[in-house]
């Protein structure tokens, strides 16, 4: 079994990972295969994909570099996004989303 990290974070409002953080990110995963992040909202395409491509730059500024990056949204199937996940070095929850219940 692969090992894995596991971080929560609030966000990054300067778009940059302070030092600290990048330090213990670059210091931990040292496997660097596949990052997916998980989008908090699965129906915008586009700002996914912008998304994607902004977060990925604040780990190559640090020199992580991944093998693949992907974004998980509805445009996977259950199925492949289960398979993304599985095969993941780094697995980036990105945004937040309100959720109300009734």
């Amino acid at each position: 079994m692969k090992q894995r990290m596991l971080g929560f974070f609030s966000g990054f409002p300067s778009h940059h990972f302070p030092r600290e953080i990048a330090g213990r990110l670059k210091e931990s995963l040292i496997e660097r295969e596949s990052i997916v992040f998980i989008s908090a909202w699965p129906e915008d395409y586009e700002k996914n994909d912008s998304d994607l491509e902004g977060m990925y730059e604040m780990f190559l500024e640090w020199d992580m570099d991944f093998g693949e990056r992907r974004v998980i949204d509805r445009r996977d199937s259950a199925q492949t996004a289960r398979e993304a996940v599985r095969r993941a070095s780094c697995i980036f929850r990105a945004g937040t989303r309100a959720c109300s219940f009734r």
